[in-house]
């Protein structure tokens, strides 16, 4: 379930047991007091926080699996498994196996915290606080290799609720993706994640990374389509002949209109 699945609609009806069902599941699920009614037969409810998945996410597991992607949905259905844990598929990632290797006795410490923020839907931006070990991100987008996650400098975290920092669309065009994006794996069957190696990243480049008096590291990371650049570069093209056209007319008329003024001048003498 995503961030995005806010809210269910509670329909009247005369069976009786089916109400007393559909009360249970929302009391459990949803927020006593309805979000928007409708009259007397329709109210929608807004999701429980505690059973919001974010876009961005650190899980709280990992499971590692040789089944096939066909077959997740027998492990999500099973009653022992948790909602806050994520699944890889093991045949999905054979290329990463070694990044794979890293993360398959990750268990969350809930020491360290994920922010994000949307810039646009090819742009994120995270907070990383208390980064320690290593640890998978999990971006739930569909998979995409031209999704790649940045390293940039972290002197942003102290604005992160200001929204201070500007969003320079050319910021990581100079840049490698993290590990060369070597450790972009697929989660969930379908979905984009991650393996931070934090002493890795901030050994190699400290002054991007905020060291903590317990050893942790504030990191700021940006996830970003890449082809979303050609689109600024044909948008930036497209706008500079479009401006050069319109100047050369305006030269054009100008000069055309000062000749005939010249000739008409002549043609009175």
């Amino acid at each position: 379930m995503k961030q995005d699945d806010l809210t269910v609609s509670e329909k009247d009806g005369n069976n009786s047991n089916g109400n007393n069902s559909n009360k249970d599941f929302i009391e459990k699920y949803f927020e006593k007091k309805p979000e928007i009614s409708f009259g007397d037969k329709l109210n929608l409810y807004k999701l429980k926080s505690e059973f919001f998945i974010p876009h961005l996410f650190i899980p709280e597991n990992v499971i590692s699996s040789d089944y096939l992607v066909d077959e997740i949905t027998e492990i999500v259905s099973l009653e022992s498994y948790d909602s806050s844990s994520v699944l890889f598929v093991k045949n999905q990632n054979i290329a990463r196996s070694s990044q794979l290797t890293k993360i398959e006795k990750f268990c969350n410490n809930k020491k360290t915290s994920l922010i994000f923020k949307k810039n646009n839907p090819t742009k994120y931006r995270l907070y990383i606080h208390n980064a320690a070990g290593v640890f998978p991100i999990v971006f739930l987008e569909n998979y995409n290799q031209h999704w790649k996650v940045f390293l940039v400098d972290a002197a942003g975290i102290k604005n992160q609720h200001k929204n201070k920092k500007m969003n320079r669309f050319w910021e990581t065009w100079f840049q490698r993706s993290i590990d060369n994006n070597e450790n972009h794996l697929i989660v969930n069957g379908y979905a984009n994640s991650w393996v931070i190696d934090v002493d890795n990243i901030c050994r190699n480049t400290s002054s991007k990374c905020i060291k903590n008096s317990n050893g942790s590291y504030d990191m700021e990371l940006i996830v970003e389509f890449r082809p979303q650049r050609l689109f600024y570069i044909g948008s930036t093209i497209s706008g500079t002949t479009l401006l050069a056209c319109l100047f050369y007319l305006g030269y054009d008329y100008k000069r055309t209109r000062k000749k005939k003024l010249l000739e008409k001048s002549t043609d009175e003498n």
